[in-house]
């Protein structure tokens, strides 16, 4: 067996031109690559139109009350909605209700210092979040068929945790062994140098 690497040729398409005020922590494209949400330490975020070359700014979201750590979009299945997390300790869910008309639906006031990471579960397990923060704690919000959000926890690290992303749906180890039922699985890393996996 003989391996061989190929140098894929990757080149710039686009410059987009952001009226953000300081450093851009986080960009992240959406299901459908189509829009374009950047998070940044002046507190805000700004929402794209993406056309090929062509973006277009259409909205800027706001309410944090820090620099905005990590955004991400949320399967389309459950309409355009995006969930920000930031120093100020808070997580805001925004929904675009018409083109450019963005409102928060939720915002997830729990954790005593800084949310540095989210990430929503595979789409087939719901619309479910999951939020790390510098208190040591993990939150993961569920949507309930009431509109309401239910909120569970973890402890994950008194040092803070750091990053989190889950296992998507069908993966070879994802599986009850008894009823065959399909798990949550959830990776985390910490400050104390400690990675954690969770079903």
């Amino acid at each position: 067996f003989v391996y061989t690497s190929k140098i894929m040729s990757i080149s710039t398409v686009a410059n987009i031109e952001t009226h953000h005020d300081e450093m851009i922590h986080d960009a992240q494209l959406d299901y459908y690559s189509r829009k374009l949400a950047t998070a940044s330490s002046d507190r805000t975020i700004e929402i794209f139109d993406v056309n090929g070359e062509k973006t277009v700014k259409t909205a800027v979201l706001t309410g944090h009350e820090g620099p905005v750590w990590q955004v991400s979009w949320a399967h389309p299945r459950f309409g355009v909605l995006l969930a920000s997390c930031s120093y100020d300790g808070t997580v805001l869910i925004f929904k675009e209700s018409s083109p450019g008309i963005w409102g928060v639906v939720y915002t997830h006031r729990f954790h005593e210092s800084s949310v540095n990471s989210l990430s929503w579960a595979s789409q087939e397990f719901g619309l479910i979040l999951a939020c790390a923060s510098s208190d040591g704690r993990v939150s993961i919000l569920q949507h309930m068929d009431n509109e309401s959000w239910n909120v569970s926890t973890l402890q994950v690290s008194k040092m803070g945790c750091n990053s989190l992303s889950w296992a998507p749906y069908g993966n070879v180890h994802g599986k009850d062994e008894i009823t065959g039922r399909e798990l949550l699985r959830l990776v985390t890393g910490s400050r104390g140098k400690q990675v954690e996996k969770w079903q």
